[in-house]
């Protein structure tokens, strides 16, 4: 929880300070479980939430971000959907700023809840999951105009979900987003 409170301080002390931004950001997650999880096929989500970015330079920029995040997986007849608040910390490299930006960095996720449902039933699995996640993400976000851009990201786990699994077995979280971001100044 500290961890989102600073990256709420963090977003307002770039808004107060400097050359900045902050902005609103909604997509689609297109998301899987890798590493030692077998047959699954990738679930569909979704994310919301806001950005702030601050000018380090005229080509590099800090970008911290808190939104939640709706992942998981389908395996056979189960469906596993997992709800993350994220804090992911990255830089953004922008040689011209009316083409595509790249940007890297970690992201911290605190699991609140997790569902696994079939056919006919729903179970909260929550308590048998990691509830902190550590991950890396890269992506490219493209400008539309002065105020909207296309965030293209892929996001890959260094942590494992499942809490009760042997040390040999890995699972992280795999997640492809697309997202629509709106800067408001």
């Amino acid at each position: 929880m500290r961890i989102f409170v600073a990256l709420l301080l963090t977003v307002s002390s770039i808004y107060v300070f400097g050359q900045s931004r902050i902005g609103l950001k909604t997509g689609l997650n297109l998301s899987n479980l890798g590493g030692d999880s077998k047959n699954t096929d990738f679930k569909l989500g979704y994310n919301f939430g806001l950005y702030g970015e601050r000018e380090i330079n005229e080509n590099l920029f800090l970008r911290p971000e808190l939104f939640f995040s709706s992942q998981g997986a389908k395996i056979e007849d189960l469906s596993y959907r997992y709800s993350y608040v994220n804090l992911p910390v990255l830089l953004k490299i922008q040689i011209d700023p009316n083409s595509a930006s790249l940007y890297i960095g970690p992201q911290f996720g605190l699991l609140f809840n997790a569902v696994a449902r079939d056919n006919s039933e729903k179970e909260n699995i929550t308590a048998g999951l990691n509830n902190v996640d550590f991950s890396g993400t890269i992506g490219l976000i493209a400008p539309v105009n002065d105020e909207f851009a296309i965030d293209f990201r892929f996001n890959h786990s260094f942590s494992s979900t499942s809490s009760k699994i042997s040390d040999d077995d890995f699972i992280p979280n795999l997640v492809l987003s697309i997202s629509l971001n709106y800067t408001i100044k």
